[in-house]
């Protein structure tokens, strides 16, 4: 994330806002596995719905970013997958 940060900041062509996320898409639940799956950690994650959640504000039933502005620019450096950021992240990498 911080080398597209980076890229943006020295892009002068780059302006307005751009959405920049890691590769691939999850829910809440399948990224809760995967922290404890890379951690190491046995753990029994059970999948709620938004509604069990009960957030005050209403949530979409699918949302993700749309990265296409940013994947537009010439030599911008690659996003890894979500999996591989969260692994470099913990330490992993």
């Amino acid at each position: 994330m911080a080398r597209a940060i980076g890229f943006l900041l020295l892009n002068v062509e780059a302006y307005g806002t751009y959405h920049v996320v890691n590769g691939g898409a999850t829910t809440w639940h399948a990224l809760a596995v995967e922290v404890f799956r890379q951690a190491g950690l046995e753990v029994e994650v059970e999948p709620i719905t938004t509604d069990q959640y009960g957030a005050l504000a209403p949530r979409p039933a699918y949302s993700v970013l749309d990265t296409t502005k940013y994947h537009a620019l010439p030599g911008r450096p690659p996003m890894p997958t979500w999996q591989e950021g969260l692994r470099e992240y913990l330490g992993r990498a």
